[in-house]
């Protein structure tokens, strides 16, 4: 909302006062106004509440504090990011980013899975999510001469050796956020 726009109820109470200035004494005419003013004077802003679940939090916040000293700003509430531990039951499947109309930017994580991770991969996970919700990374394959995944952005172990720990973290951070 701008600085200079009024709140949307600030019209509806203008309404009544108008109304009741010039006295219309029409009963029937005061309770339409009255609707109407209910049914039109709504706000039309999108909310920008950023919905993270508890759990994931500490996660998020991380990846933002990454991606800032990397010279990134991440605003989830801009970006209506919204994070859930959830069932999944895709086979296969333990996270997933939504881009679509019924769920903008939306990081789901298999909630059983979840549960059988240590810190670092859970990080390793929401970092990969939020690689695609908000990077808009998509999955890059590549792999070194000895098979070890080059991105953090791999589309399953399968196709390369991925192992992140303390001593390649800062290298996948580091292509995270530089590609």
């Amino acid at each position: 909302m701008s600085t200079n726009a009024q709140p949307t109820y600030l019209y509806c109470v203008t309404a009544y006062f108008t109304i009741k200035k010039y006295r219309i004494l029409n009963r029937n005419f005061l309770l339409f106004a009255i609707l109407l003013c209910f049914t039109a004077c709504s706000s039309d802003e999108v909310s920008t509440e950023v919905k993270i679940d508890e759990n994931l939090k500490v996660y998020f916040d991380s990846f933002q504090h990454e991606a800032s000293l990397r010279g990134i700003n991440i605003d989830y509430a801009a970006r209506g990011i919204i994070g859930r531990l959830h069932i999944i039951n895709e086979s296969g499947v333990v996270g997933q980013c939504f881009h679509n109309a019924k769920s903008p930017n939306s990081v789901l994580i298999d909630i059983r899975y979840w549960n059988q991770l240590d810190s670092l991969h859970r990080e390793f996970l929401i970092y990969h999510e939020l690689g695609h919700c908000v990077l808009n990374r998509g999955h890059l394959d590549t792999r070194s001469s000895s098979g070890h995944c080059l991105s953090i952005m791999h589309s399953s172990e399968d196709v390369c050796e991925f192992v992140y720990d303390d001593s390649s973290r800062f290298y996948y951070l580091d292509e995270l956020f530089t590609q």
